[in-house]
């Protein structure tokens, strides 16, 4: 079964917008590399950048997989 670009895009932007377990939380896979946040506002602030970043590299990653002509 083949994928078009449209259904990565989809899906890929899906699974960047997913919940995530954040810094202190249990399951977190980077806990050695963040400190606990300290409130809510370190948490949103890290939970946009975590959210930026995987959408990021989708958009770099649906590049490299699809060549659009």
């Amino acid at each position: 079964m083949r994928i078009t670009h449209r259904e990565a895009i989809k899906s890929f932007t899906n699974l960047s917008l997913d919940g995530f377990p954040i810094s202190d939380a249990i399951g977190f896979p980077l806990i050695s590399m963040y400190l606990p946040a300290g409130d809510k506002n370190d948490v949103l602030l890290l939970r946009q950048y975590l959210v930026q970043f995987r959408q990021e590299l989708l958009n770099r990653l649906i590049g490299r997989l699809y060549t659009v002509y």
